[in-house]
């Protein structure tokens, strides 16, 4: 059985990479507004990244 990551180290990821954006201010598509961002397609550019999320 593999190691599944945490919570805790799945969020690490998502912010070190540039993925998660946790402070700031941004208007969605859907016109709603948002001080936090997710940017999934962002995370396939770190290999080193994507592959225990995706293991997850």
């Amino acid at each position: 059985m593999t190691n599944l990551l945490n919570v805790t180290e799945i969020d690490e990821i998502l912010v070190k990479s540039g993925v998660w954006q946790k402070n700031g201010h941004f208007q969605l598509t859907s016109g709603r507004h948002s001080d936090q961002y997710l940017q999934c397609a962002m995370l396939s550019q770190y290999p080193a990244y994507f592959e225990p999320i995706a293991r997850h």
